[in-house]
């Protein structure tokens, strides 16, 4: 009967452990949209120059990486798209996330090439609205 004991209170104490673990193991973030603070043309307008804001962290690090830059191109308009993937590991989601600092806005310039020149096509963002493209 003892060793019945004996291996239960391991198995309690080993799935504790493995809880614990997987409650420490990295979180990350979903992808996000990037919020977009201005579009200039490249010289030639075969690419735009997408300045974005990203997130840094307390320690000034930049936590925010492009995950993926396209743009959707029709003839008379074109439609940039950005994700930012979290780069800063984060064991304790919620605790860590309160103490971040994110909120402060870093800008990051993320080139986006296009299929044909920009020519007198208008900008817009994921969600539709209209950018100031600066044509170089």
């Amino acid at each position: 009967m003892r060793s019945s004991r004996t291996g239960t209170r391991r198995a309690l104490i080993t799935a504790a452990l493995v809880l614990l673990l997987t409650a420490c193991a990295e979180y990350r973030q979903p992808d996000s949209l990037a919020t977009i603070h201005q579009v200039q043309a490249s010289p030639e307008s075969r690419a735009l120059i997408v300045t974005i804001f990203g997130d840094a962290g307390k320690d000034g690090k930049l936590c925010t990486a492009v995950a993926s830059a396209k743009a959707d191109e029709s003839p008379d308009r074109i439609h940039v798209k950005i994700l930012l993937r979290d780069v800063c590991p984060v064991t304790l989601p919620f605790w860590e996330s309160r103490n971040r600092g994110f909120g402060g806005a870093t800008l990051q310039d993320v080139e986006v090439v296009l299929q044909r020149p920009l020519g007198d096509r208008e900008v817009f963002d994921a969600e539709g609205s209209r950018l100031n493209a600066n044509r170089g």
